[in-house]
């Protein structure tokens, strides 16, 4: 594809806010018709007759705008025995859109870190994709600074998620149990 095009495509496909998305889906890259109806059955299941279920700008990676509270359906989902996923591997909600730069991130995360309550432990995950800005220790370090609770790496209460993807972050607090992978128990 010329150069052209494929800014063009990015153009268009940027303004269509994909950053609306609040669910991230990850899957094998080769079978996106398989893991799209996939995400759609599942949430028609549980449903939502008309999710938007899109590529994103990263291969192997859907956005997904759904009706259904996508804690409550991770939850449901990690209640189940998990074999009706087959083409998906991990379900992130996302709770907050921003641009991709530290400040940002850090604004939005001041406003999300007041879900982990005193006493409660975190730890920070951070998945950057087509973005070659700060690395991934020095995210963890600058956002970390917004956040006066105690750290947990092993099992804490509370995981903060951001996913960064080209100039966008998705930034989520979510507890343990709001994660799904078909990969784990």
């Amino acid at each position: 594809m010329p150069l052209k095009l494929i800014s063009l495509y990015t153009q268009r496909y940027v303004r269509k806010c994909w950053f609306t998305y609040n669910l991230l889906v990850s899957y094998p890259r080769r079978f996106f018709r398989k893991a799209r109806r996939e995400v759609r059955e599942v949430l028609k299941f549980f449903g939502d007759e008309d999710p938007r279920v899109e590529k994103t700008i990263v291969a192997g990676l859907l956005g997904v705008k759904t009706c259904l509270d996508v804690k409550a359906l991770i939850r449901e989902m990690r209640e189940g025995d998990g074999t009706f996923i087959r083409y998906t591997f991990r379900w992130i909600p996302v709770e907050r859109w921003v641009k991709s730069d530290i400040d940002s991130m850090k604004e939005a995360l001041e406003e999300l870190a007041s879900q982990i309550e005193e006493g409660e432990t975190w730890r920070m995950t951070v998945e950057k994709r087509r973005y070659s800005g700060l690395h991934k220790s020095e995210i963890i370090r600058e956002l970390a600074e917004v956040i006066d609770r105690k750290v947990d790496l092993e099992n804490p209460d509370k995981v903060v998620m951001v996913e960064i993807i080209g100039g966008q972050a998705g930034i989520s607090v979510l507890q343990p149990e709001e994660l799904f992978s078909s990969r784990t128990p």
